[in-house]
């Protein structure tokens, strides 16, 4: 993880950068604050809650190619 600071119209500013997982992560709480083991998405500037199908296919795209 890298932390840079600049300015932007007389406004200081963080760009924090997160190198990617070398496999899936998941989180024991979703978007909403209930329990239970959800995988996120991180898409442009939103994080994305993904089941079933769909994570299957991101993982598999992302990390078992």
């Amino acid at each position: 993880m890298t932390v840079r600071f600049g300015t932007i119209e007389d406004r200081t500013v963080a760009r924090i950068d997160v190198a990617p997982a070398s496999e899936p992560v998941y989180t024991l709480r979703t978007k909403t604050g209930t329990k239970g083991a959800v995988f996120l998405v991180r898409l442009n500037n939103t994080t994305q809650e993904v089941d079933g199908p769909e994570a299957y296919a991101y993982q598999h795209n992302r990390w078992f190619k």
